[in-house]
């Protein structure tokens, strides 16, 4: 039976409080209206803050019947199996891959392979990667750490869709000012970013269960939104302005890689058990 009141309270801290830190972002104006346009100091704050809600709201409904000592493993901060989280990093990092060779066979992407080096990008990029999982635990200590868990009494494909689609409509306060999609319309993008959020969040919810942790779906997340993201960029050929709408894991050539995944994941015996 599912904890209605606390899945409540927390869907409400967690939606207030993105909209409540992204409120100066509106007031000021700002809209991201070009792929190549770079967020200022002030959004990339807003953005900051806005990642770390979901934690906040799961610790603050938890604290109310539990001790703090119970709440790591209450989000399931638990240590994974050795290597879960290299495979996890490895695992996207391939399915971002195969949606840009995707966008390339249908046009919608130009790389530029000449003087590429793996070595050297992973090099440049290391200490970014990093540093930004701070912010990519504090959603997903709320959305799967929190959340899904207490979805389960849905059923696990209910579970992980609907999951899937509150994750990918807590980004409206981004999205809507093009954070994700730059320059197009609302009617375009919001349902967009429903459907990605409900195929990503069915890969990531998996990862989830089948590991008991929430370390590897954070690797994960942050390769979907920041490495698969950089390597887009860095790959594409010059003067090739990247339209995520159409490129990488949060485009359509994206929804059909992970779409090709939630199937195989659905025929596969066993894959949904834990390891």
């Amino acid at each position: 039976m599912i904890d209605s009141w606390g899945v409540r309270r927390f869907l409400l801290l967690a939606y207030g409080g993105a909209w409540l830190v992204m409120t100066p972002l509106w007031l000021s104006g700002f809209e991201r209206a070009d792929g190549a346009e770079e967020a200022g100091l002030g959004a990339q704050v807003s953005i900051a803050l806005m990642m770390l809600t979901p934690a906040l709201a799961a610790i603050l409904v938890l604290s109310r019947d539990h001790r703090p000592r119970e709440l790591p493993r209450l989000l399931g901060m638990t240590r994974p199996r050795p290597g879960s989280c290299v495979l996890a990093f490895l695992a996207t990092l391939a399915l971002s891959v195969a949606s840009l060779a995707l966008a390339t066979m249908a046009g919608v992407y130009e790389p530029d392979l000449s003087g590429f080096s793996v070595l050297s990008f992973f090099a440049v990029n290391a200490a970014g990667f990093v540093l930004s999982l701070p912010l990519f635990l504090g959603e997903e200590l709320g959305w799967q750490g929190y959340l899904l868990p207490r979805l389960l009494p849905l059923g696990y494909w209910r579970a992980l869709l609907l999951m899937g689609a509150i994750w990918g409509l807590w980004h409206l306060p981004t999205v809507l000012l093009g954070g994700q999609f730059p320059g197009h319309p609302a009617w375009l993008t919001v349902p967009a970013v429903l459907a990605g959020g409900c195929l990503i969040g069915v890969y990531i919810g998996w990862l989830r269960l089948r590991t008991g942790s929430v370390w590897p779906t954070v690797v994960a997340h942050s390769v979907v939104s920041d490495v698969g993201p950089r390597l887009t960029g860095t790959l594409a050929g010059r003067g090739h302005v990247v339209d995520p709408l159409q490129t990488g894991l949060l485009g359509w050539t994206g929804w059909l890689v992970l779409g090709g995944f939630a199937a195989a994941l659905a025929v596969s015996r066993g894959a949904t058990r834990p390891v």
